[in-house]
C-alpha cells in the first residue's frame, strides 16, 4: 500500500473519531444547558473521560499522518498532487479542530450553582484542557 493510501486511511480514521466526540459532546450539551446534581457530575465526568481518551487516538491518527505526509514527499513517496491533498486534509483538520474546540469551550462554561459541584466541575475542566489522562 502506499505512503497516500495510509496518508488516507488515517485522515478518515480521525474524521470518524473527531465526529463521534463531537457527536458525543453535543448530546451532553443538549441534555445539560446546566446542571446541579452529583448524578449530572457523574455523567460530565464519563463524558470527559471518553474525551481525553479519543484526543490520545487523534493524536496517533493526526500524528501518524503527519509523519507519512513529510517523510513521503522528502523521500519522493508522494507526487505533488498527493502532497497537495494531504495539506488540505490538514486543512480540514485544522477546522475541524477550531470547530470542536468551540463546542468544547460552551460545555466548559456552563451554570453551576451548586458550589461544591461548581469547584469540582472546575477542577475536572481544567483537567481536560491540560493533562493528557483524566485524573478524577
Amino acid at each position: 500500500m502506499s505512503c497516500f493510501n495510509w496518508i488516507c486511511i488515517l485522515f478518515f480514521l480521525g474524521l470518524i473519531n473527531f465526529i463521534i466526540g463531537l457527536n458525543a459532546m453535543n448530546k451532553f450539551l443538549s441534555q445539560n444547558k446546566s446542571f446541579n446534581t452529583y448524578q449530572d457530575l457523574e455523567q460530565f465526568k464519563s463524558m470527559v473521560r471518553k474525551q481525553m481518551y479519543q484526543a490520545l487516538v487523534q493524536i496517533v491518527f493526526l500524528g501518524g499522518m503527519a509523519i507519512l505526509g513529510i517523510v513521503g514527499f522528502l523521500i519522493g513517496k508522494m507526487n505533488t498532487f498527493e502532497f497537495l491533498m494531504f495539506l488540505i486534509f490538514n486543512g480540514i483538520n485544522v477546522g475541524a479542530g477550531k470547530y470542536g474546540k468551540e463546542t468544547e469551550r460552551r460545555i466548559r462554561t456552563l451554570s453551576i450553582e451548586n458550589l461544591n459541584i461548581r469547584a469540582e466541575y472546575n477542577s475536572i475542566c481544567k483537567t481536560w484542557g491540560r493533562k493528557a489522562f483524566p485524573s478524577f
